[in-house]
């Protein structure tokens, strides 16, 4: 499963603006009324949470950004971003202003241009591209099959793997944050 996989499932938003791909997935036909209803509690969710969709796209555009040469991270940035990073791993939870001030405490790290060249970063899904990866459709649970998740009630925290709503991305979700972090940490 490729890492952009991961990350965009750890911004929560892949599911709340699937509609397109989840039609291809059912044949172009429509979803089913469980899906469609789902989809519309993950929308109110990300217009409610803001902050923490958008450090979670932040997140998949910083790995990104660490895969281009040009703009990669250099050793002081790296550090603080992986200071900023193993502060939050461990919170079950992260409010709206607290993921306001980490979007702002890790945009004061970055350069403007390396900022310029995040903004060119799309999540896989957009525009109903999936980005590749894994595997079946919305299953109830079936083997095999994605259970589409619902909003987070009890805490989310973009940075911390193991809070993941998706709970069948986690194990992979936390082996990439993993792998970003160890290269942040050898930068």
């Amino acid at each position: 499963m490729k890492l952009s996989m991961v990350v965009s499932s750890l911004c929560l938003i892949g599911a709340a603006l699937l509609p397109l791909g989840a039609r291809a997935q059912f044949g172009g036909g429509g979803m089913p009324p469980g899906i469609m209803h789902k989809i519309q509690e993950w929308k109110t969710w990300r217009s409610q949470h803001k902050n923490l969709s958008n450090l979670g796209t932040m997140v998949y555009q910083l790995q990104q950004l660490e895969q281009d040469s040009a703009h990669r991270l250099n050793k002081v940035q790296a550090h603080k971003l992986l200071v900023i990073m193993q502060k939050w791993s461990g919170k079950k939870s992260m409010t709206e202003a607290q993921a306001h001030t980490v979007q702002v405490d890790i945009g004061n790290i970055l350069t403007l241009p390396q900022i310029q060249k995040m903004t060119t970063y799309q999540m896989p899904w957009a525009n109903g591209n999936r980005g590749g990866g894994g595997g079946g459709g919305f299953g109830g649970g079936k083997p095999g099959k994605f259970v589409f998740p619902d909003p987070p009630k009890g805490g989310y925290n973009p940075l911390n793997p193991a809070t993941l709503p998706f709970v069948q991305m986690r194990p992979q979700a936390k082996k990439s944050m993993a792998e970003f972090v160890h290269t942040l940490a050898h930068s």
